[in-house]
This record gives C-alpha cells, sequence and structure tokens, in this order.
C-alpha cells in the first residue's frame, strides 16, 4: 500500500455555487432512486459541506420517515448526529458544538452490521472518536421509506417535519455505496476542497464511483 505523501490534495473541480436554507419551508427533494435504497445490511458513506446560520435542529440528508421511525438521517442538533432505524434504531452524536457562519465538511459512514460500532462521524477530514451513541443493533427493513430529501426530514410518508428545516448553505452532497477510509475522507475530499474548488469525486481513482452526487448549483 502506498500511503499517502504529506500535504496530498485530491483531484479538484470548479465550485462556484451552493444552496441556501431557510429553516422555514425550504428543502429540496431527490426523488425516487433505488441507488439510496440502502439497508441495514448495505456499507455506505454520505459527505457533505455545511454552513449553519442557526443552530436549530435541522435534516442534513434524510431518507427516513417520524411515525413510524424509519431510515437514515444525517442532521443538525447543535452536533452532527446520523442514525438508522428500522427495527430499533442505531445514532451516532458528534462530541463537537459547531458554530454558526463557518464551513465545515462532514461525512459518515457505515459498515452494515447493525450495529451502532459500525458508524463513524468525520469533521473536516478528522475521525469524532469522542461521540456518544444510542441503541446496539437494529433489526427489520430500512428502506421503505419516502423519497430522500436535503434540508429537512420527512414527518410521515408525505410531508416534510416542520421540526426538522435545515437554517443555512449545503453543498457538494456526495453518496457512496462504499465505507471510505479516514484517507479519502481527509485528503480526497477535506483537502480538495480549497477557495472555488471542490473535490472532483467523479474522477478521482482514489475514490469509489459515488451512487449520488448533488453539486447544489454547480
Amino acid at each position: 500500500k502506498v500511503p499517502y505523501v504529506p500535504g496530498f490534495v485530491g483531484l479538484q473541480t470548479t465550485n462556484a455555487f451552493e444552496m441556501t436554507f431557510d429553516g422555514t419551508n425550504d428543502y429540496m427533494s431527490i426523488g425516487t432512486s433505488s441507488d439510496l435504497n440502502f439497508e441495514r445490511t448495505d456499507s455506505f458513506s454520505i459527505s457533505t459541506w455545511i454552513n449553519i446560520n442557526t443552530l436549530q435542529i435541522g435534516g442534513i440528508f434524510s431518507k427516513d420517515v417520524f411515525s413510524p421511525l424509519k431510515g437514515y438521517n444525517l442532521f443538525l442538533n447543535n452536533s452532527i448526529r446520523f442514525y438508522l432505524a428500522g427495527t430499533g434504531s442505531i445514532q451516532i452524536n458528534g462530541s463537537q458544538t459547531l458554530s454558526t457562519s463557518k464551513w465545515y465538511h462532514i461525512a459518515v459512514t457505515y459498515n452494515g452490521s447493525s450495529n451502532v460500532s459500525g458508524m463513524k462521524l468525520y469533521v473536516d477530514g478528522v475521525e469524532d472518536t469522542s461521540t456518544t451513541t444510542s441503541g446496539t443493533t437494529i433489526t427489520g427493513s430500512i428502506q421503505n421509506v419516502e423519497q430522500p430529501r436535503i434540508g429537512v426530514r420527512d414527518k410521515n410518508g408525505s410531508s416534510p417535519d416542520p421540526r426538522y428545516f435545515f437554517s443555512g448553505n449545503i453543498d457538494e452532497v456526495a453518496v457512496f455505496d462504499k465505507v471510505l477510509t479516514a484517507d479519502q475522507v481527509k485528503f480526497d475530499l477535506y483537502n480538495a476542497t480549497t477557495t472555488g474548488k471542490t473535490a472532483d469525486i467523479a474522477n478521482n481513482p482514489n475514490l469509489p464511483t459515488p451512487v449520488a452526487w448533488y453539486r447544489m448549483g454547480d
């Protein structure tokens, strides 16, 4: 294995835009896609950039419903949280209280173990090893839920949950059907984003091919 050399920056592409969510009624529906129908036994990763206006609870990337609780949800609640829910639920909670008006790179990975120990959370290219967790294992299906949304979560299978509108900017949402390594998160995603540039996720041979990549304006 050839290690990443110091100062390595992954392949880049132009990044001039992001999308703004008002925290009240803005969100983006992705539409149905079997590529995002992950089960509790599937491995997957989510990567995105966020800039928070208000530290209110808010869905970042979600394919779940509140009643009955089912699916997966990457969301903000002072810190970053990520959960899977089927029969029972498992959740990882970040240890950092995030600041407003600052860009953060967020990545979560899940290894398909049906166990909370299979979840990892990264903030600005570094794994948060001081997370707290809830739940141990889950059973049952998690995929038969509403279409994915950016900027909110679903309430009951037909409408957004008014408690989960994100306030701020979201950019470069990418989803992989593989577990990203710590080096891929740090060097190929986080380090590759500089002023006016972002990681060229689709063309970087160091990264798995994304099943979805939402440029959010670019």
